[in-house]
């Protein structure tokens, strides 16, 4: 079954928003325009909203667009 490029997106975002951080952390790897930096705002939205710092977090990007978001 050839998954659509949306279909996928989608299915890796449920992987990584649903990863248990407690068991260690999560490389994702992808390609350009595979939504990794959406994957990245929306798992620390998640946790800031069960009740995580943002100090708590440290993220790092090479592009000035990703650093904005």
């Amino acid at each position: 079954m050839i998954m659509q490029p949306l279909e996928l997106r989608d299915r890796m975002t449920r992987l990584v928003l649903d990863h248990n951080y407690g068991d260690g952390p999560l490389l994702v790897l992808a390609g350009p325009g595979a939504g990794k930096t959406h994957c990245l705002i929306e798992t620390i939205r998640r946790h800031i909203e069960n009740g995580f710092l943002t100090e708590d977090f440290f993220e790092a990007t090479l592009t000035n667009t990703a650093a904005e978001d």
